[in-house]
């Protein structure tokens, strides 16, 4: 099993993640210390604000900075984004460019608001007619600005889902994260790292919830749905 974290804002000066390098190798030193292998780097993409093409010469240059600094011992670290959401996505022929690394999965943060039939008609477009698979960030998330109704009518089209490990942690969002877990909304574990200041977790932390809560093995599953994750496969139950 590797331990992974899919969802981490740890390039430098892309995003509101880390500022500058120095920042950045503190994140990956905790990581490093949290035992975490792989981490998919995915800063903010908002397509309001960004062309694909820009943005990906962006991200790749602050890769580039931050590689001479790497050291044995850091986990390996892969190219993604988190996508903002936007009707635009629909009719953006680069929109694959914005994919993890080698497979088809994009990674989509809804905006903070209710998810009303709207955005999620859009995103059962994306689905059907772009070529890509999603999975949806920190969905837990999004229960602080719309009910459990809607987020259910979006996690069941055909899309994957991330909670973040520090909801985990937290007794006030607890009980909905494990509940996304059990009735697998959710497959997969992130700690949504900016920096070290935030309060954010590391996906370890998370372990012994899951372990606790759903069954011994869960979280060793969840890892290894990243397996299957970097090697573009289809991802179903986790059970």
């Amino acid at each position: 099993m590797q331990v992974t974290d899919i969802h981490c804002h740890c390039l430098p000066g892309i995003d509101d993640g880390a500022k500058d390098i120095d920042e950045s190798l503190q994140i990956l030193e905790t990581m490093a210390d949290a035992g975490v292998e792989r981490l998919v780097c995915t800063p903010h993409f908002y397509p309001h604000e960004n062309t694909v093409e820009r943005f990906v010469y962006n991200r790749n240059n602050a890769f580039e900075k931050l590689k001479p600094h790497l050291t044995n011992g850091m986990p390996k670290l892969y190219l993604g984004a988190e996508v903002l959401y936007s009707s635009k996505l629909l009719s953006d022929p680069d929109i694959h460019d914005l994919c993890l690394e080698g497979t088809d999965y994009m990674f989509l943060e809804m905006p903070y608001k209710k998810l009303s039939n709207r955005y999620i008609q859009g995103v059962s477009q994306l689905v059907d007619n772009m070529d890509v698979k999603i999975l949806v960030v920190h969905i837990e998330r999004y229960l602080n600005f719309t009910d459990w109704d809607d987020l259910m009518d979006l996690m069941s089209l055909d899309v994957l889902g991330q909670i973040n490990a520090k909801s985990l942690t937290s007794m006030r969002t607890r009980k909905y994260a494990l509940k996304l877990f059990k009735e697998n909304y959710a497959q997969f574990l992130g700690s949504d790292m900016h920096n070290l200041k935030r309060g954010d977790v590391t996906v370890n932390n998370a372990e012994k919830y899951v372990e606790k809560k759903i069954g011994d093995g869960f979280y060793k599953h969840i890892m290894h749905n990243c397996d299957k994750l970097f090697a573009n496969k289809d991802i179903y139950d986790i059970r």
